[in-house]
Order: C-alpha cells, then sequence, then structure tokens
C-alpha cells in the first residue's frame, strides 16, 4: 500500500525544529544542492566513505539519500536552507541573490548553533537573532528567491512536487524560519529573552505570537491537569499531597507568565488564577485541618497573591491571609502568657489563663489541642502539678463566652 505524502505545508511544520541545520540532507551527506539522482544514489553506496561530518554514520547517510530520492518536497526544503552558491547550478538567477541567500541561512544556522550551546548570552543571541531576521525579511520580499525555487522543482521533475509548491513554501516560510525558536523559547527554563527574539522578528510579530501559544498548549494543558489533581486531593482531604502537587505547576507557570504575559494573554491569566485559588485552597483547607500555627502557610500565601489576577481572588486572599495571621498571632501570646506564669511560679494563675484562652479561641481550629500540648509538657517538665491537666479536661464548650471573633476564611471555586 502506497504512503501518503506530506503536503509541502506540512512538510515545513516537519523540517521545522532546533536541529534543522543538524538534521539537513545535504549537511548530512556532503552533497550539493544541485546533485542529481545518480549523484545521491553513489553517495548512498558509499555511505561508508568518508566525505560526511564526524558527528554522523553510515545509517544516517542512507536515511538522508533515501529522503532526497524519495521525498521531494523535504528535499526542497532542505535545499532552501541550504548553500546556493556552488558548482553546477545552471539557473539564472543573479549571483547577488546567491550570495544574500547563503548569507541569510549562515547566520541563522549561527544563530540556532549559538542558542543551543550558549543560551545565557544574550547580548551574542540578541544580535545574531536580529541579523538573521532581516537578512530573511529581506530574501521573503525578494521574487528571485521563489523564482530560483521554481527552477528547482523544473529541475527536479518530480510528478510528486508541482509548481504550486512554491505557493505553499511563500505562506508557510515566515512560520518555519520562526518555529525553531518558539521552540527553544519553550523549553527554556527562562524563555523571556528568546520569546522577545522571536516577537521582534522583523515583521512577522503576528506571526510570533499564534507560533507561541501554540506551542506552548502543552505548558497550559499541565497547568490546568495539575490544579485538577489539587482540587481532588483537597476534596479527599489530602492537604498535605495538594500542597506538594500545587508546587510542581510553579516551574511550568513561571515559563509560560515569561513567554505569553498574563496581561496581554487570557490562557496565562486562566491559568495563574487557577494556580492562585489553588494555593489559597490549600492554605484554607490547612488551617481548617492543623489550625495557624502550621508552617507551610508561608510558602502557600505569598505565591497565591503573586499568581492572582481578578481583584476578588487577590481580597480573597489578603482577607484569609490576615485571619490566620491574627489567629497565629493570638494563639502564640497566649501560649506564651502561660508559659511565662508557669516559668514563675504561678501554675493556678497559668491553668487559669489557659482556661480563659480556650473559651477566647474557641472558634479558631486546633487552638485547644494547642494548649492542651502546651500545658502537658509543662506538666512533663514540672511547670504545672499533676491536677491542672484535670481541671482544664473539665472546661464546658456550651458556656463559652467568645470574645476574639475571627472573620470566615473563604474557600474559591476552580
Amino acid at each position: 500500500m502506497k504512503m501518503r505524502m506530506d503536503t509541502m505545508a506540512e512538510a515545513l511544520r516537519a523540517a521545522a525544529g532546533p536541529e534543522m541545520f543538524h538534521r539537513n540532507a545535504f549537511r548530512i551527506t556532503g552533497l550539493p544542492t544541485t546533485a542529481d539522482r545518480i549523484a545521491v544514489h553513489r553517495r548512498h553506496e558509499q555511505a561508508a566513505v568518508a566525505g560526511h561530518p564526524a558527528d554522523v554514520d553510515a545509517v544516517e547517510v542512507r536515511a538522508a539519500c533515501e529522503r532526497l530520492l524519495e521525498d521531494p518536497r523535504r528535499r526542497l526544503i532542505d535545499e532552501l536552507f541550504w548553500m546556493w552558491d556552488v558548482p553546477g547550478n545552471d539557473c539564472k538567477c543573479a549571483r547577488s541573490l546567491h550570495d544574500e541567500h547563503d548569507r541569510a541561512v549562515i547566520m541563522y544556522g549561527r544563530a540556532l548553533d549559538h542558542e543551543l550551546s550558549n543560551p545565557d548570552d544574550d547580548a551574542t543571541l540578541e544580535h545574531l537573532w536580529d541579523d538573521a531576521s532581516r537578512r530573511w525579511d529581506a530574501l521573503l520580499r525578494d521574487e528571485g528567491l521563489f523564482e530560483h525555487l521554481l527552477h528547482r522543482v523544473q529541475v527536479l521533475n518530480d510528478a510528486r512536487l508541482p509548481e504550486t509548491a512554491i505557493d505553499e513554501i511563500r505562506d508557510g516560510l515566515p512560520a518555519t524560519l520562526l518555529q525553531p525558536l518558539v521552540m527553544v523559547a519553550v523549553a527554556a527554563k527562562d524563555p523571556a529573552r528568546p520569546a522577545r527574539c522571536a516577537r521582534e522578528w522583523t515583521g512577522r510579530r503576528e506571526v510570533a505570537e499564534d507560533l507561541l501559544a501554540r506551542t506552548a498548549d502543552p505548558l497550559y494543558a499541565e497547568v490546568d491537569a495539575i490544579a485538577g489533581r489539587v482540587r481532588s486531593l483537597l476534596e479527599a482531604g489530602m492537604v498535605d499531597s495538594a500542597i506538594d502537587e500545587a508546587k510542581t505547576a510553579m516551574g511550568t507557570l513561571t515559563r509560560l507568565r515569561a513567554l505569553l504575559p498574563p496581561t496581554g494573554h487570557r490562557r496565562t491569566a486562566h491559568v495563574s488564577e487557577l494556580l492562585a485559588i489553588a494555593f489559597n485552597n490549600c492554605a484554607s483547607r490547612l488551617y481548617e485541618q492543623s489550625g495557624p500555627l502550621a508552617d507551610r502557610f508561608t510558602e502557600l500565601f505569598p505565591v497565591a497573591a503573586e499568581l492572582a489576577i481578578t481583584s476578588h481572588t487577590r481580597q480573597t486572599i489578603a482577607e484569609n491571609r490576615h485571619i490566620i495571621g491574627t489567629a497565629a498571632d493570638k494563639l502564640t501570646m497566649g501560649v506564651r502568657l502561660i508559659r511565662q506564669f508557669a516559668d514563675s511560679g504561678q501554675p493556678a494563675v497559668a491553668g487559669e489563663e489557659a482556661d480563659r484562652l480556650r473559651r477566647e479561641l474557641a472558634e479558631i481550629p486546633g487552638a485547644a489541642t494547642e494548649i492542651d500540648r502546651t500545658i502537658e509538657e509543662l506538666r512533663q517538665r514540672r511547670r504545672l502539678p499533676e491536677t491542672t491537666t484535670s481541671k482544664l479536661g473539665g472546661w464546658l464548650l456550651g458556656t463559652v463566652l467568645v470574645a476574639f471573633v475571627l472573620g470566615v476564611i473563604v474557600i474559591l471555586y476552580f
């Protein structure tokens, strides 16, 4: 059964990637872009012979030869991104066109190589990408580029490569040029600079924005999925696991916010808000489950506040943070006072203070447990007599007068 051949648009997308120059069939085989089928067959048979780059082997050489022979669309793309000023070129192009084309190819390849080997060399990379973009922009405006490609289609004379393929190249080439840089940006730990280089590609900002958004789809899906798992874990009462799960999204979300800032991209704003709500809800459930003295609040609320987009979410986070912080301060100060009375030899006063504190802080989750733990610790240290614990045990919840009133912790829907 004969396999379907990719359209030129599909072939362009398949070719575009950070390794597009290293994978170029003419680089791998060492053949000129003018090589005919006889020369390609000969190179296929001599794949084990020296003449190809040191970083490829005979298997790769044969595979590249087969691509040149069997896929005329990919061959034309490989020609487009390799040298034209070679022996045997019988086109009618002006020599200057080949010179400009080859310089553009070299500068583009140099930028990609430097991107992969020195991604932190921002100044050099900014210069390289600016040079490459200006050269390719000039080429795309030169009809001679497409006349040369049309000539090559006629020379190759393959029914699988119609002349209409040139129109597809004309339409798809800007995205093909930008796609490798966009892929580098999406994969980078710090994507801000490569994303900026893509957006600043001469005259192609709209193309870059579209590619960045589409290429980032898996990152959006990843954050969405993590938010869903956090919600499920909280519903199951597994707060610590929910917090750990939420934290796994931060690297991806940070990259997304650098690639596609929430101020101009609704999807980034949406997933940023989702994760802000997830961190708020983790903090709220932690408070309900463990009280206000849990260690993890300091890592939850600041992140939630930083990620929040809407004023409602920001306000809710601030109010929850205030409620829990106030409760923690009140409980901490009360427990400290109990210790001070006990350490100063006033066990009866310490017990009375514990009674009062339990009544006053009855609405704070975990407050009674913390007070009991403190009393037991003091008793073990012989700062309080045995009777103190039993006296506290007779405290009646039904007669509590609450002097300290907290607000209501809010769980947000996401």
